[in-house]
């Protein structure tokens, strides 16, 4: 009798499952073919001209207030630049996204903004990369973890993701037209300023005084491994930046000594002169975000440092 009950469970499980893969691949089937695109993905990161240098900017939502993609793409016509700063990011989110474009877009530049190695989901990540993408960049993350991150990181990562994949909300919002995928994908203007300094600009006396000892949880060294292996697969090339605004000082210091764990190949650096003049509360929308003209001072650095360095 209790084999049977089983049996019927399961059988219960499998049905619910199924009709639950039904409904979430019947939606998103409606919505994207509405919209007229074959996949999020596609639509928001395809380049769309070729003969050009494609470079992606991916982070938090500290990169999606900072980079004026706009800008770029207007002042550079022979490179096309894509805000793929998404909010709530995580390094872990960052390194499987970057994957995904370096092994889609061929010979990319991404620039992916360092932040923490946790189990939080960025809005709309699942919108971006399917469970097949996640699951392949991870794996080899997973299988040279410990059973701490296990628990800690790739676990509640893992759970946050499948809730987010099976949830209909942003795809009904966007087959009702409440949102656009502009409006979520892409640069987010703020146009609040402090009149006040939080004091969380990044300055040199930071990058200075970092540690570079090697106490950094081994995730962060996998993730680094990985990404540089995958851009030497895919002849892309991959540089990490610092945010320019930390608030927490436990994070501002496992940020710094991961920067310093990065050769200078593979970093975008802030100039002294610019640290100086970017640390005004009033290009702030709060303590961590650039508002909109803190956004074009930022730009216009990187603007330069790509003239430079990728356009010559």
């Amino acid at each position: 009798m209790k084999q049977q009950s089983l049996y019927q469970s399961f059988y219960k499980l499998a049905f619910f499952t199924v009709l639950m893969a039904t409904v979430i691949v019947a939606v998103k089937t409606m919505v994207l073919k509405k919209l007229q695109v074959n996949n999020v993905f596609t639509a928001v990161y395809k380049p769309k001209q070729t003969g050009t240098t494609n470079i992606y900017f991916i982070g938090t939502s500290r990169t999606k207030c900072a980079i004026d993609d706009s800008l770029l793409n207007n002042d550079l016509p022979q490179v096309q630049c894509f805000n793929a700063g998404l909010g709530y990011g995580t390094f872990i989110s960052n390194a499987v996204l970057a994957q995904k474009i370096m092994r889609t877009v061929q010979h990319a530049t991404v620039i992916i903004e360092l932040s923490v190695a946790n189990g939080r989901m960025p809005d709309h990540f699942s919108l971006l990369c399917d469970p097949a993408t996640t699951a392949t960049a991870m794996w080899p993350l997973v299988q040279t973890t410990t059973l701490k991150e296990l628990y800690h990181v790739y676990g509640p990562f893992t759970e946050t993701y499948l809730t987010d994949y099976i949830n209909p909300k942003p795809y009904m919002k966007l087959y009702t037209g409440s949102y656009q995928l502009k409006q979520l994908f892409g640069q987010q203007k703020k146009h609040d300023s402090l009149n006040y300094n939080p004091g969380t600009f990044l300055t040199a006396a930071n990058i200075a005084s970092a540690a570079t000892a090697a106490t950094l949880p081994d995730v962060y060294h996998t993730i680094l491994q990985r990404l540089l292996s995958t851009a030497k697969q895919t002849n892309s090339q991959v540089l990490f930046v610092l945010p320019l605004t930390i608030s927490d000082p436990a994070e501002k210091k496992r940020l710094l000594n991961l920067y310093n764990n990065i050769s200078a190949a593979h970093q975008l650096r802030y100039s002294d002169s610019f640290l100086r003049s970017i640390n005004n509360p009033a290009y702030l929308a709060d303590a961590i975000h650039l508002n909109a003209t803190g956004a074009v001072v930022y730009t216009n650095y990187v603007k330069e440092w790509i003239e430079r360095k990728v356009v010559k």
